[in-house]
C-alpha cells in the first residue's frame, strides 16, 4: 500500500461561523509571554506565525466540518439502537481524528467509528484498536479497504515483485495490487535489472475476521 501523502495547503474561504473558533486559536502571544517579548517573536519569527495562522485557519474549518458530519451521523441513529459512547472508543478516535482531519476519505472513517460505536447493532463489532489503525492509514489504504466492503468476492488478488539471482530470490516490491505486469514498478524494475530475471509471485488477500468488523463499522455505506 501507498506511503502517506501530503496535502497542499494554502488559503480558504472560512465561513463565519469558525470566527471565533480561529480567535480561540490564534491569540496574541502577550497573553503569556508579555508585549515585549510578543514583539521580539514577531519580528525574528512572523512569517512562520503568518503559516501557522493559516494553517490554524484551515484546521478550524476542517474541525468544524467534522463536528457536523459527526453529530448528522448520530442524529440518523433509530432511537431503538442508541446506547451511551465508549469512553474508551470514542476518546480515542476523537484524538486520533485530530491528526486526519484533512483527508475526507479517513474523516469519514473516524465518524463512521464513533457513531457507529452508539449504535447497537454494530457494538459486536466495534473494537478499541480501530482508532488506531484509521490513523496509520493513507488515503489510498483507505480507498481499497473500502472495496473489500463494496465487493461481492472475499479476497483479491496481491503479488510480489521478486529478483531472481542465484538460486534464490529478493522481494523487491511486496503486496502489490492491481495491475501487476503492467504497474509501473514492475516496469521499472525490469529496467533496473535488464540483465536478470523479475518475476511476478502471485497470491490472494482475504479479510480477518477483525477485518471484516473492521469494514463493518468503520467504512460509511
Amino acid at each position: 500500500m501507498s506511503k502517506e501523502t501530503n496535502s497542499n495547503l494554502g488559503m480558504i474561504n472560512v465561513p463565519d461561523s469558525v470566527d471565533n473558533a480561529v480567535m480561540n486559536i490564534t491569540n496574541d502571544l502577550t497573553q503569556n509571554m508579555g508585549k515585549t517579548l510578543g514583539d521580539i517573536w514577531y519580528l525574528v519569527f512572523g512569517g512562520i506565525s503568518h503559516f501557522a495562522d493559516k494553517r490554524r485557519m484551515k484546521y478550524a474549518h476542517d474541525l468544524e466540518v467534522f463536528s457536523k458530519e459527526l453529530s448528522t451521523s448520530i442524529s440518523s441513529i433509530p432511537e431503538e439502537n442508541r446506547i451511551d459512547p465508549s469512553i474508551q472508543t470514542t476518546a480515542q478516535a476523537l484524538e486520533n481524528a485530530k491528526y486526519c482531519l484533512d483527508e475526507k476519505v479517513l474523516r469519514d472513517m473516524f465518524t463512521s467509528l464513533i457513531s457507529n460505536s452508539m449504535n447497537s447493532g454494530f457494538s459486536k463489532d466495534v473494537h478499541p484498536s480501530f482508532a488506531e489503525i484509521i490513523k496509520q492509514m493513507s488515503p489510498l489504504d483507505a480507498n481499497i479497504i473500502r472495496i473489500f466492503k463494496n465487493s461481492s468476492v472475499n479476497g483479491f488478488a496481491i503479488a510480489n515483485y521478486k529478483l531472481n539471482k542465484n538460486g534464490g530470490y529478493q522481494i523487491l516490491n511486496e503486496n502489490v495490487y492491481i495491475p501487476f505486469s503492467e504497474h509501473l514498478w514492475f516496469k521499472m524494475l525490469q529496467g533496473k535489472f535488464p540483465d536478470q530475471s523479475v518475476t511476478v509471485e502471485k497470491g490472494m488477500v482475504f479479510l480477518t475476521p477483525l477485518g471484516r468488523s473492521f469494514t463493518n463499522v468503520c467504512i460509511p455505506d
